[in-house]
């Protein structure tokens, strides 16, 4: 992003590293020489809720608005995560 683009925006990215794929089932093998490697990505309501209650208290202390992208039209994680906040923004104040 060009600085002469942005004027005031404030932005800052957080990213979940505390569940998902980095402490679900993984794996490769080799079958008839091909090689297969995969990640198991998993959540829960209470991990989601843990991480969106952090970005709340963050939230009120240097910006005003809370963005959460989602790959929702394809990740059932997605789907959760999706839900999860919108049912916990209808009750934690903005």
């Amino acid at each position: 992003m060009k600085a002469d683009r942005l004027g005031d925006l404030d932005l800052e990215i957080v990213r979940e590293l505390a569940g998902g794929m980095y402490f679900g089932e993984r794996g490769n093998t080799t079958e008839k020489g091909v090689e297969r490697a995969w990640d198991t990505e998993s959540y829960s309501t209470p991990e989601i809720g843990a991480l969106r209650r952090s970005l709340t208290r963050v939230r009120r202390t240097v910006s005003r608005r809370l963005c959460s992208v989602d790959k929702a039209n394809v990740l059932t994680s997605s789907q959760l995560w999706r839900r999860t906040l919108a049912a916990m923004s209808a009750v934690i104040p903005r």
